[in-house]
């Protein structure tokens, strides 16, 4: 990791931490550490792309920039027609976004971001937002720091979490000059460095991983489900290559949730050779978290 993106890293995190103890809302364990729930957010959290609809409002707004947009929109339709995986979707957006800010304001395009997170701050599975709601009243001395590790940009993945309760966002900073103007740069290390990102937290900020929970949902999650030191791990509609990850790597424990409003939650142990058991909530969530949580749709307490 390059040093500019782990001192940007390591100064939010440091700053959040530094303000909650502050506020007397976090405390330092016996060690000096603090456990943390780290996730990501599009796919995980939430059901839909933000990544996707900032670039859709941006097309709204700004007609000139829809010829760029367009073969955005071009992949979604043959997405719902089954002709293309969403992944390649997410992949032409990732590709788009810098052409399609560049030279627009920073205030602008943060006032469309945050309408993009009220718009789908709702929007969101049953399992993971109760864990945000669960971990989020926790008293000092039991709670945890709540942070999302995301591809989503900086400038969209803050008023998003701010809302669903997390303490703070790492996305991908999309680069101003000196007049504010976006200028088509940007560092993905969140979305393609999260093993990286998981190692500044535990070295420079005094995250204790091995307390910790990791939430993802795609094999850009892999790193963190699969990193030796993490306690509790959670797939999340896990994607086809995640699935198959998953299955490989049985020893890790990592929890398959299925989240549908359809047929509810329902929890998971996944093997090499296909069978999934199902789980009881006790059987891998932290203990002050089995009694938080509400009882949700679909769930079995007593197998």
């Amino acid at each position: 990791m390059e040093r500019k993106a782990r001192e940007r890293i390591v100064c939010m995190v440091m700053a959040v931490i530094n303000s909650l103890i502050a506020q007397g809302k976090l405390q330092r364990r016996g060690n000096g550490k603090l456990p943390a729930m780290i996730s990501d957010t599009d796919g995980t959290v939430g059901k839909w792309q933000l990544l996707i609809s900032l670039l859709t409002f941006v097309g709204e707004t700004f007609s000139e920039r829809r010829p760029i947009i367009k073969p955005l929109e071009e992949a979604i339709q043959e997405y719902h027609q089954s002709r293309l995986l969403f992944g390649e979707v997410v992949k032409l957006a990732l590709k788009i976004l810098p052409d399609a800010i560049r030279g627009l304001h920073f205030e602008i395009v943060s006032h469309l971001a945050i309408e993009v997170a009220k718009r789908y701050r709702n929007r969101v599975y049953q399992f993971p937002k109760a864990v945000l709601d669960g971990l989020s009243v926790q008293p000092p001395e039991n709670r945890c720091l709540i942070l999302s590790i995301t591809g989503a940009p900086q400038i969209i993945a803050d008023p998003f979490c701010q809302a669903l309760k997390f303490d703070l966002a790492i996305g991908c900073e999309y680069f101003v000059d000196g007049n504010g103007q976006f200028t088509g740069e940007r560092d993905e290390t969140p979305a393609i460095r999260k093993g990286e990102v998981l190692k500044v937290l535990a070295e420079d900020c005094g995250i204790d991983l091995d307390e910790s929970i990791y939430m993802g949902d795609t094999i850009a999650d892999l790193p963190g489900l699969l990193a030796v030191c993490i306690k509790y791990r959670w797939a999340i509609n896990p994607k086809l290559e995640l699935q198959g990850a998953i299955r490989r790597n049985p020893g890790h424990n990592i929890v398959w949730v299925h989240d549908h409003h359809s047929t509810g939650v329902q929890f998971y142990r996944a093997f090499a050779d296909g069978r999934l058991f199902e789980q009881e909530r006790k059987d891998f969530l932290p203990p002050d978290l089995v009694e938080a949580l509400p009882m949700l749709p679909g769930e079995h307490l007593s197998l």
